[in-house]
């Protein structure tokens, strides 16, 4: 909608201000570095143009340049964004391991105070033995204990062992199996303190990792999408510009048609002039032709002979005063393209469609829809050729992309008459006729005007 508008308001303003202008065969302007005003011709301007739609296709060839490498990176954002949802998840998934573990270490720790207790109570219990053995003067049995340095190595002497009753072998070896759990418990949460904070911690770090680039893509997405919305801004102005330079090229060729008509108007006076003076020479002649003839037969005659004379110099050129317009490619009657609002069929062409665009074979004669005066033939990049019919009472037809000409620059058409061959020349995906209709300086939807019936 802003570009719209934008596009519109500067079109607005180019085309209001050669509303201003004078009417001739050339264009003044203004020059933005001086105060000398030059001439512009057709030609000039269309160089003009086809600079700028050349700017246009190169602007849009970096938009899509741009919009592609944008939907890459969107790509790898996408990915970028599904690894880390999946390191999320793991690390989610390890702190619930850790928790468990911690829940786990808790009751290890338990039970570890447990065995400690245990262990406690045992070595009591051995201090009773021994108190025992003492007072009621058991010496091997107390030198047995006391001249180990592990119960486990005690109780693999056999000498050791014989002298220890069988009660206080088992109170030894569940001491012993105490102290090796006891280890085991150690050793187990250790590792698994370790393992978990090894993992999280190789987890975090790619999470971060990734994080970083994931920033670093997003950054670059929102300069892909600042050098989108500037360059469409471009295209935008630029197209606008193009359509203020063919306001332009009408303006000169409706000034350059006037001028035609005009010139044409006294032409066609000074002929009636002309023929009137001749006629009333005639006349004169043919009275005192009359007056020295007396035979009637010779005077018929010479009536006779001005009559057809009379029918033959009063046949002035037709030109429009209004009706139907004939339609202008006599072997199609498809249209491929109607007047308004569309997509671009090619690159630079334009989204607003001012004609109607009628398919047909390369070669086809094209003919003009009214009696007329040829006001322009050319060439540029959008239009390739071109030809301009004036029809009088400010009404013009513009048939583009031809082939070819069957008539020049300021000659007289008839109605129905071939002034063309249809081709595929400038912007166009295929032969075929882009036919306007101008009247009053504006383009107007051409089925007001005719249709394919109308073929006469």
């Amino acid at each position: 909608m802003r570009k719209g508008l934008r596009k519109r308001l500067m079109t607005f303003a180019l085309v209001g201000a050669l509303a201003f202008m004078p009417m001739s065969g050339r264009i003044s302007r203004v020059s933005a570095d001086e105060d000398e005003s030059s001439e512009e011709t057709i030609e000039e301007i269309e160089a003009k143009k086809a600079a700028t739609e050349q700017k246009i296709k190169d602007a849009e060839g970096k938009l899509e340049e741009l919009q592609k490498n944008r939907e890459d990176v969107s790509f790898v954002v996408s990915q970028l964004d599904e690894e880390i949802g999946e390191y999320v998840k793991k690390i989610d998934e390890l702190n619930i391991t850790k928790t468990q573990l911690q829940a786990e270490i808790a009751v290890t720790e338990l039970k570890i105070q447990n065995t400690m207790y245990e262990e406690q109570l045992q070595y009591d219990n051995m201090k009773e033995r021994i108190q025992y053995a003492y007072e009621n003067g058991d010496e091997a049995y107390i030198d047995a204990l006391m001249n180990v340095d592990d119960y486990k190595n005690m109780l693999n002497n056999s000498e050791y062992a014989s002298q220890i009753s069988e009660y206080d072998q088992k109170q030894l070896n569940k001491l012993c199996q105490i102290r090796d759990s006891i280890g085991v418990y150690k050793n187990l949460l250790k590792e698994k303190l370790e393992k978990v904070e090894e993992v999280k911690a190789e987890s975090e770090a790619e999470q971060e990792a990734l994080q970083v680039m994931m920033d670093g893509k997003r950054q670059l997405l929102g300069e892909y999408d600042s050098q989108i919305y500037q360059t469409e801004g471009e295209i935008s102005d630029l197209q606008a510009v193009t359509e203020a330079f063919d306001a332009q090229i009408l303006q000169i060729a409706q000034a350059a048609a006037a001028a035609e008509e005009a010139r044409r108007q006294e032409e066609e006076r000074r002929r009636q002039e002309e023929e009137e003076r001749r006629r009333q020479e005639e006349e004169e002649e043919r009275r005192r032709r009359e007056e020295e003839q007396d035979d009637e037969d010779d005077e018929d005659d010479d009536d006779d002979d001005y009559d057809d004379e009379d029918d033959d110099d009063d046949d002035p050129p037709i030109y429009y005063t209004g009706g139907d317009l004939r339609w202008p490619m006599p072997s199609s009657d498809y249209i491929s393209s109607y007047y308004g609002g569309r997509s671009a069929p090619v690159p630079g062409a334009s989204t607003y469609h001012q004609a109607i665009d009628i398919g047909c074979s390369m070669y086809s004669e094209v003919v003009s829809s009214e009696s007329g005066t040829v006001t322009a033939t050319g060439y540029n990049e959008a239009r390739g050729y071109y030809i301009i019919v004036y029809h009088g009472n400010n009404i013009s037809t513009l048939y583009q992309h031809l082939s070819s000409f069957a008539v020049g620059n300021g000659e007289y058409v008839s109605r129905g008459q071939v002034i063309a061959y249809s081709g595929m020349t400038g912007y166009a995906s295929g032969p075929h006729l882009h036919y306007e209709v101008i009247v009053d300086g504006e383009r107007v939807d051409p089925l007001i005007y005719t249709n394919p019936s109308i073929s006469y």
